[in-house]
């Protein structure tokens, strides 16, 4: 499996503290069946508090500490890039990144409240060959109370994934209920952890949602979800 969406460098947003947690994660992930992970820490996290030269050092160190103790994954780097006026302006200078430097930029959308600039940021996004992947749109209240502003993002080029947690109803029965419609209706690209921590409910391991989504739309989809869009995503190859 390709996890596309884990927060586990350790000390620079709200996931791991340190290096040991983070390694527990690779390992966990490792275990369950994941062989590429993406670390996707906060933009705004990163740009205010850290530098891209932390994050980079970082992720090649634990890399090194996978390799030594023969954890057979490896971590490549993107970022979860919160929507944003100045969002535009940080991917040209260089602050705000994407999948393993690809046209693939993970977007997250704020939790609530919908600001009038979304489409047209989007649209210079898509004009500078980017292609947007939103991040867990089923946790976000504009998608919850309005199903067509998720549709007419679709419809213009995005891409989407899911958490498996969400799934499980980690994140509320409202988000698992967008999640098993979107399932239904086509609508979801990518499945991935959003791991924060090694342990409890947003810990790497997706098996329970995999399943749980193969009981609905079948393992074929899934798998599709999990291994071979995500495979396109970081070698930057079209996705159809």
């Amino acid at each position: 499996m390709y996890d596309l969406h884990v927060h586990i460098l350790p000390g620079i947003d709200d996931g791991p503290e340190t290096i040991d947690e983070s390694f527990q994660m690779g390992k966990i992930a490792y275990e369950s069946g994941t062989h590429v992970l993406v670390a996707t820490p906060h933009r705004k996290d990163v740009k205010e508090f850290h530098s891209l030269n932390k994050i980079l050092f970082l992720t090649k160190k634990l890399n090194n500490l996978f390799l030594k103790n023969n954890i057979e994954i490896k971590l490549l780097l993107g970022m979860e890039n919160h929507m944003s006026l100045d969002l535009v302006d940080d991917y040209i200078n260089g602050f705000a990144i994407t999948i393993n430097r690809t046209r693939y930029m993970l977007l997250e959308m704020p939790f609530f409240g919908s600001p009038n600039y979304i489409f047209p940021v989007v649209y210079k996004l898509i004009d500078l060959g980017l292609k947007p992947i939103l991040a867990h749109p089923e946790r976000i209240e504009m998608f919850q109370k309005d199903i067509k502003t998720l549709d007419e993002l679709i419809k213009i080029g995005l891409l989407t994934q899911i958490t498996a947690g969400s799934l499980l109803g980690v994140f509320g029965d409202i988000a698992k209920e967008l999640s098993i419609y979107m399932l239904n209706k086509d609508l979801v690209n990518i499945i991935s952890s959003d791991t924060h921590s090694d342990s409890g409910e947003r810990s790497p391991r997706m098996n329970d949602g995999i399943n749980f989504a193969s009981q609905i739309i079948g393992l074929e989809k899934v798998n599709k979800m999990v291994v071979e869009t995500p495979l396109k995503v970081i070698q930057d190859k079209p996705i159809t």
